[in-house]
């Protein structure tokens, strides 16, 4: 059996030690994104943390009268003496504010468990990450694999484009990418041991549809099977606009 190293996760929405700046009252520190609460803020100063009871840098939460959405800001006890301090502030932010995951609910990064190991995964959920990673892969940028990948990335920022042509574009895609893991798949199996609920089939269809409400969003639903015949299917929503932000407001895989 073969494994990979977990690289999706559930984001926590988590800033660590994002550093603020002091206002003029010498006091008052504004959030840079607007935390969910105020129980698990932790502030530093000058690279020491400090509790709310800290007899210099003492702390409080009050509302941002500078804001209409009910935001906190922190305001210190007494005037900080330093005239260049370092305050660092790590705090739980809401998904749409997020630098980790860009608003997405997903941050793709490699995290360890209880021991300090890295997570790994495998089987279906390791023949699901690969395809991921391979759909996101710009065709042509492998130089031992030069057909592996698909257009999706490229295609971020076209503009008027035909949803007929995004549908076969992706479709011829989807399929060569199917025939190109298969085979590196058999090539894998004459040195390496795999277990038939990691290895791919067939890529059975590809839909790609156009949102009714904003042309610009388009979700692909890419449905292949194992060589064991399960079933399973990846839905990956993207936008062909850079102006939107973030291209990938939704990944999914649904089994």
């Amino acid at each position: 059996m073969s494994f990979d190293l977990k690289l999706k996760n559930v984001c926590p929405h988590r800033v660590v030690e994002e550093v603020h700046e002091v206002d003029i009252d010498r006091r008052t520190v504004r959030f840079n994104r607007s935390p969910v609460n105020t129980v698990d803020i932790e502030v530093k100063v000058n690279g020491i943390r400090r509790s709310r009871e800290d007899v210099d840098f003492g702390y409080r939460f009050v509302e941002d009268d500078l804001k209409l959405d009910g935001s906190m800001k922190l305001v210190f006890n007494q005037e900080i003496k330093d005239t260049d301090p370092l305050v660092e502030l790590s705090y739980t932010t809401n998904q749409s504010q997020c630098r980790r995951c860009n608003g997405t609910g997903v941050e793709m990064d490699i995290r360890p468990d209880g021991e300090g190991e890295p997570i790994r995964i495998e089987n279906e959920d390791k023949l699901s990450q690969a395809i991921e990673k391979w759909i996101l892969t710009v065709v042509g940028s492998n130089e031992w694999h030069t057909g592996l990948g698909t257009h999706l990335v490229s295609s971020i920022g076209i503009k008027n484009i035909d949803p007929e042509a995004i549908q076969r574009a992706f479709t011829r895609d989807f399929i060569r990418l199917g025939d190109i893991m298969r085979a590196i798949h058999v090539r894998q199996l004459s040195f390496q041991r795999m277990t038939p609920r990691e290895l791919l089939d067939a890529v059975e269809s590809v839909n790609v549809t156009q949102d009714v409400d904003d042309p610009r969003i388009y979700t692909i639903v890419a449905r292949y099977r194992t060589a064991t015949g399960t079933r399973d299917e990846i839905e990956k929503k993207f936008f062909l606009d850079p102006d939107m932000g973030s291209p990938f407001a939704q990944v999914q895989r649904r089994g």
